[in-house]
């Protein structure tokens, strides 16, 4: 059996958790995948097709005369 210390402290810290409140900003993305496995985050280079997720608070505001 391997062990993953990292996942060993996430499950420990989040063990008595019955609810989390994510702000809505504060969500970048959401996969849905195939098969599980460890999470893999990379850096994007190049700038590419990202675009910030729009949200209430980020909406311009309309000139004034």
């Amino acid at each position: 059996m391997i062990v993953d210390p990292a996942e060993e402290k996430l499950k420990t810290e989040f063990s008595s958790i019955k609810r989390s409140f994510i702000p809505l900003h504060s969500v970048v993305r959401i996969d849905e995948v195939e098969k599980e496995g460890a999470c893999k985050i990379t850096e994007v280079k190049g700038g590419g097709n990202v675009t910030p997720f729009p949200f209430p608070g980020a909406a311009p505001k309309p000139k004034r005369d």
